[in-house]
């Protein structure tokens, strides 16, 4: 009975589990079929407006889909996608890579891949090229914009920035082709038209810099607006003096965002000291805080220019402990010190304000610049450093610095500091340093005629000869300046070959073309040669100087043989007693060029 009882118990257990098992699996499959039907439920939704562009208002249905079934092909697909459209290509790439090889969505998913490479490159691309446009490396960034047009012709961003690298270039041809294929691209946009005058302003010829001036001035766009054309801008503002102008672009540039007022400031003191208005900037730096360097820097050239250069060389020595490492400081203490000696025909006496002796300063300059250093570091500097020490008499510090200063790759702008360093020499009877300094500056820059014949005027007295060559080469590439003519007339005279040099006069002067006042400075010369009278030898002409030779190494001349004779009895040797000593022509008489 008992075995009865126990046996039906366990047939009901049995037919208990089955029924639960039975409807656990039914309830199971109805979970599944509802999970199923919302998942592609959404999906379509997700499908549907993505065939309208529309994926941002479905991104929520794509996060629900992946929850549901992170394994689903197309939910991952339509993730990357709405990513890639965000611009997020991480994102986008971390799930497109997921599916690159599924049969429905591998294809597209590797189309948008390959889109997001070419983005990436592209933003490589620009990033470097405008790193090569800010840093003004013009011939890399016209290079690559070149090697980009040849795949993709029409970018506008390309055109645009291939016509402004030609322009900055001053490859007029290229720069207007590109300006004007820019224009149809960007259908003849008010950007597109300033691109145009921009190229236009850069090409005006030199003589119409007003025409030039009013086209500049007339750009608003930022991106043509940039420190080179400013600079461009500001470089014709000041050759055509146009003060007002001036003030008003530097007024104007201060207004804009970002703009830092006191440098432009600064640009604007500048100015007023290269035009020679020190009141006027002198009036600006005391309304501004001299705190900076270089507002130090420019309140001690104002100084200068205004006779107060104990003031500056006060300034000077305190910026010196201020900072000992910047060669700026030495520079304007030591510009000060030969401002004030050759105003005053004179060196600065007793002790500056921290009670050290002016000598004693100069004394320590000597020591802490080193000239080897200075050759590249600051050229100009090192040549005042030798001004300094010829007028402070000190051989040994002229030789040691001459030596230097013979090593210089000298530019354009050493012209001014180099004429007056050639002047000085002379004047302290040291020719020959100055003749070496003038004949590596004139190897390297051919085409200055005011250092060649300053080198001319170093070799008059000693070798009429090396003179009388320098001023064929400048006349020859000159024909029309009448300062080397009479120059050579000068040195044809010094060595004893006057009548040669008077024929030519006549010669001239019988050009009916001649305007009055060259003809009266050809006469006065005339009347010269007339009264010395130094025609015993016929002129038989000078052999033309080889190249990267010195102008006096003429095997007929021993330039060397009378340095160490005596002043007087030199120009006897050379000359004859009857003969006095060269003088170069007045400022009055420095006769300018006809065309040159």
């Amino acid at each position: 009975m008992k075995d009865n009882k126990y046996s039906n118990y366990i047939k009901s257990l049995l037919i208990v589990s089955i029924i639960s098992a039975a409807a656990l699996v039914t309830l199971n499959s109805s979970v599944k079929a509802q999970s199923e039907n919302l998942e592609e439920k959404l999906f379509k939704r997700i499908e549907a407006e993505a065939g309208v562009n529309n994926l941002d208002k479905v991104k929520d249905d794509i996060k629900r889909v992946l929850k549901l079934n992170p394994k689903h092909s197309g939910a991952i697909f339509y993730a990357g996608k709405y990513s890639f459209q965000q611009g997020n290509f991480e994102n986008a790439e971390k799930f497109l890579k997921r599916i690159i090889y599924d049969p429905v969505y591998g294809s597209k998913a590797n189309q948008i891949l390959a889109q997001i490479r070419l983005k990436n490159y592209n933003s490589r691309f620009m990033s470097t090229l405008k790193v090569h446009l800010s840093g003004e490396s013009f011939d890399q960034a016209l290079k690559l914009c070149e090697e980009a047009l040849s795949d993709m012709p029409d970018n506008k961003e390309l055109l645009f920035s291939a016509a402004y690298a030609a322009c900055m270039l001053s490859k007029k041809d290229k720069a207007s082709t590109y300006a004007e294929l820019y224009a149809v691209q960007d259908n003849n946009s008010p950007v597109s038209a300033e691109l145009k005058t921009l190229v236009d302003a850069w090409f005006t010829d030199s003589f119409d810099n007003e025409v030039a001036i009013e086209k500049f001035l007339s750009l608003k766009s930022k991106n043509l607006l940039t420190p080179p054309v400013k600079r461009r801008i500001k470089n014709l503002l000041i050759e055509s003096k146009s003060t007002d102008r001036y003030e008003e672009f530097i007024r104007k540039e201060s207004t804009q965002p970002g703009a830092d007022k006191d440098a432009l400031e600064r640009e604007l003191i500048t100015f007023y000291l290269q035009q020679h208005q020190y009141k006027k900037a002198l009036e600006l730096i005391n309304q501004r805080p001299i705190d900076s360097l270089e507002d130090n820097l420019l309140y001690i050239w104002a100084l200068c220019e205004t006779d107060q250069e104990i003031k500056a060389l006060n300034t000077a020595k305190s910026l010196m402990v201020v900072a000992p490492r910047d060669l700026r400081v030495y520079k304007a203490w030591v510009e000060s010190w030969l401002s004030y000696t050759t105003k005053n025909k004179n060196t600065p006496e007793g002790k500056d304000s921290s009670g050290e002796s002016y000598q004693k300063t100069i004394d320590k300059l000597f020591k802490l610049l080193r000239p080897d250093k200075l050759v590249t570091q600051d050229p100009e500097l090192l040549i005042d450093m030798l001004r300094l020490a010829s007028f402070t008499d000190n051989d040994i510090e002229v030789q040691k610095l001459q030596a230097e200063v013979a090593k210089i790759a000298f530019s354009e702008d050493h012209e001014k500091i180099l004429l007056k360093t050639a002047d000085e020499l002379m004047s302290f009877e040291r020719e020959r340093i100055a003749i070496n300094i003038l004949e590596s500056a004139v190897n390297q820059l051919p085409d200055s005629y005011n250092i060649a014949l300053k080198l001319a005027q170093a070799y008059m007295e000693k070798n009429p000869e090396a003179s009388i060559r320098i001023c064929e080469e400048v006349m020859e590439q000159h024909p029309n300046l009448i300062r080397a003519f009479t120059m050579w007339c000068d040195a044809m005279n010094l060595a004893k070959r006057g009548g040669e040099a008077v024929s030519e006069l006549v010669k001239r002067l019988s050009d009916e073309s001649l305007n009055d006042t060259v003809k009266r400075q050809l006469n006065i010369k005339l009347e010269q040669l007339r009264i010395q009278g130094n025609s015993d030898t016929p002129y038989q002409g000078t052999e033309k100087r080889k190249e990267g030779q010195s102008y006096g190494d003429d095997p007929k001349v021993d330039n060397n043989k009378d340095d160490d004779i005596p002043g007087d009895e030199l120009l006897e040797t050379i000359a004859g007693s009857d003969i006095n000593s060269y003088t170069p022509p007045s400022e009055e008489e420095e006769f300018e060029p006809l065309d040159d």
